[in-house]
């Protein structure tokens, strides 16, 4: 993918973290703890909701899109399936609204089910339409796309300051919900040629046979994902109290900054493979990108750690213990690029299955892990958890991947993670009760991994340039000189 390209896809997760900065702040400040780790239960149904109706279709829709000619007949191919099945999926939630409502939120309130239900229906149709962008390599239009609703959010957040409008849960939930349905507004038109000749195709019976025979075992790979994910708030809301899910909620807002990279990263990474790979290009391509990748990694884990501090002059001083848990915090996004550039084989192979090892083993842990710490650490232990947790993802991904595909070199990946890995732990464990203070370990592992990296700082500039070849080239050069 061309540099400029990638320009664009990386302005919407950008902007999309400045907006969140803006956010996240107001709503520490005119809302309750409770409110805000209730938010984060809606959004964790949200996620399942979509992650269980699009039947991995979206993923194959992406997988396939280079290998087929008629792009509009795959799009309604894979859109189709996951619009009935949500149909049946909204219907019951719907029929058992209280009783959700309740299990999820402590309040037995069907409009606060039905807000859920209907962000769910936005999110999976704009799930799809931004992929008819995404794979058109429209960049721009993508991020515009993506930022909409945090700027959307942040304007009504503004309003409800202004206006002093009652803060409580169900005013937070629909700006939530609104912030969706623009962005949904915004897709339908950006992808209106796309969408329009799909309404006249025919699907192809054999082809979809085919995309849900990829895709299926994905659900259960993605419901383990999200099972991932979302163990540290469904252990924090049934462990702990809604205080302290407001403290994860936040922590982990703020670790967006990592999810930056992984939305850019995951947008324009696994296209890029498989189209190699349709091409039959030179896949040893990725053995000259896990490196640098390897070094962004550890340096965002160094430069976190140094400036966490810079938090107890934007929040409320209830939060003040965040700056020693935002680290950790931004450890499964990190963790997750990795395995990507390290897992690719698994999905190249076809060998889905072992994305749901990979996500079930990790759930198992983090519920395993969570059960045990949240009670003595509140949102810290959750969010140890998760570090551990999305390590062994990492862990598993790679090694099948080797497995399945091709094998590489990984030894100095696992021990330079699990370093980072340790101090994270340690710096959420002791807080500021070390005996040598967090900000300075991170210091002095920022100036280690500068002179251990300072070649592959020179290959983080070509990369970011998309000159692959002469990265290369001056591996071919390296092992020359060695023999």
């Amino acid at each position: 993918m061309k540099y400029n390209k990638t320009l664009g896809f990386a302005i919407g997760p950008v902007i999309n973290a400045l907006l969140g900065f803006a956010t996240l702040p107001l709503i520490a400040f005119m809302f309750l703890p409770g409110d805000i780790g209730k938010l984060n239960v809606f959004q964790v149904m949200l996620t399942f909701g979509v992650l269980f109706t699009v039947l991995g279709l979206d993923v194959a829709y992406v997988r396939e899109y280079h290998e087929v000619e008629n792009k509009a007949s795959l799009f309604k191919a894979c859109f189709l399936p996951g619009i009935v099945f949500l149909a049946a999926f909204t219907f019951a939630a719907i029929f058992f609204g209280e009783q959700l409502s309740s299990y999820a939120f402590g309040e037995e309130k069907s409009s606060i089910l039905m807000i859920t239900v209907i962000a769910t229906v936005f999110s999976f149709a704009s799930r799809f339409l931004s992929l008819i962008l995404r794979m058109k390599g429209d960049g721009v239009l993508f991020s515009l796309a993506q930022i909409t609703p945090k700027f959307v959010q942040f304007v009504l957040l503004v309003v409800v300051a202004l206006f002093e409008i009652n803060k409580e849960f169900e005013i937070l939930l629909l700006i939530q919900a609104t912030s969706l349905f623009a962005a949904f507004l915004v897709l339908v038109w950006l992808t209106r040629h796309g969408w329009r000749q799909s309404l006249t195709e025919k699907i192809n019976k054999s082809q979809l046979v085919s995309l849900l025979r990829f895709g299926f075992p994905l659900v259960f790979s993605g419901l383990s994902y999200w099972g991932l994910t979302a163990a540290g708030v469904l252990l924090l809301r049934y462990r702990s109290s809604f205080d302290e899910l407001g403290i994860y909620s936040i922590v982990c807002g703020f670790a967006g900054v990592a999810s930056v990279l992984q939305s850019v990263f995951t947008v324009i990474w696994s296209p890029m493979v498989f189209k190699w790979a349709s091409k039959n290009t030179e896949v040893k391509h990725i053995d000259y990108i896990i490196n640098p990748v390897m070094v962004i990694v550890c340096l965002i884990f160094c430069l976190i750690g140094c400036f966490s501090w810079l938090l107890g002059y934007v929040l409320p001083s209830h939060y003040s213990d965040i700056r020693y848990l935002l680290v950790a915090a931004i450890a499964p996004p990190l963790y997750y690029i990795l395995s990507e550039v390290t897992g690719i084989g698994v999905a190249i192979a076809r060998r889905t299955i072992f994305v749901f090892l990979a996500s079930a083993v990790s759930f198992g842990l983090n519920v395993l892990l969570g059960f045990y710490l949240i009670p003595a650490y509140g949102a810290g232990g959750a969010i140890v958890a998760n570090l551990i947790s999305y390590f062994v993802f990492f862990l598993i991904r790679t090694e099948t991947s080797a497995l399945v595909w091709r094998n590489f070199k990984r030894a100095k990946i696992y021990l330079l993670v699990s370093i980072v890995s340790l101090i994270s732990i340690y710096g959420v464990i002791y807080k500021n009760n070390s005996f040598v203070p967090i900000e300075t370990v991170w210091v002095i592992a920022f100036v280690i991994f500068i002179f251990m990296f300072k070649g592959e700082v020179l290959n983080l500039r070509i990369l970011l340039s998309g000159r692959i070849d002469i990265l290369r080239q001056r591996s071919f050069d390296f092992e020359e000189s060695k023999n």
